[in-house]
């Protein structure tokens, strides 16, 4: 079986990017990108399959360390010089925004969890605050019905009314 084989031209604008991106993501990604006989750039169909991906990844927001990290992680990429065994992944293999979306709701839940602590200790504090003001009013009026207690038996005491007890 034949390899196609693309120039840079072709490959720029294919995937609508420029040369210097094209050179840029190959140091970026470590590409192993074949020449020709000239010096000149020659990509493959896997080649051009894995710029794709990269700016497919790119334009869901993720950054260019990010898609490294991830294709490293994955076995897309290695960290040694020879890339002959690059398997690209597809949608099913990795969903990034499924990834994503799992570490917000990891995040979120635990910030509600810790919300709900909060919150439970909060109430309980609420409780025992409310208990004490309940003694403290029950304190309060047991006081003020002996004073009123203690003014109306010194009131009735006696047959003169309370004013002339009072200024004698």
């Amino acid at each position: 079986m034949n390899t196609i084989y693309y120039s840079i031209k072709e490959v720029s604008e294919r995937l609508d990017i420029t040369y210097r991106t094209l050179h840029y993501y190959e140091k970026k990604f470590n590409l192993q990108i074949n020449r020709d006989k000239s010096g000149s750039r020659i990509y493959r169909e896997e080649d051009i399959a894995l710029l794709e991906k990269i700016l497919e990844l790119k334009d869901k927001g993720i950054t260019l360390d990010g898609i490294k990290s991830l294709f490293e992680e994955k076995g897309v990429l290695s960290n040694e010089d020879d890339n002959k065994s690059i398997a690209l992944i597809d949608e099913e293999d990795v969903d990034v925004k499924e990834i994503i979306i799992n570490e917000i709701k990891l995040a979120v839940s635990k910030e509600l969890e810790d919300t709900k602590n909060t919150l439970n200790e909060i109430v309980e504090d609420n409780k025992s605050l409310r208990k004490e003001l309940r003694e403290l009013k029950r304190a309060n009026e047991d006081h003020y019905r002996k004073i009123d207690n203690r003014l109306t038996e010194w009131r009735n005491s006696s047959n003169k009314p309370w004013w002339k007890k009072l200024f004698k």
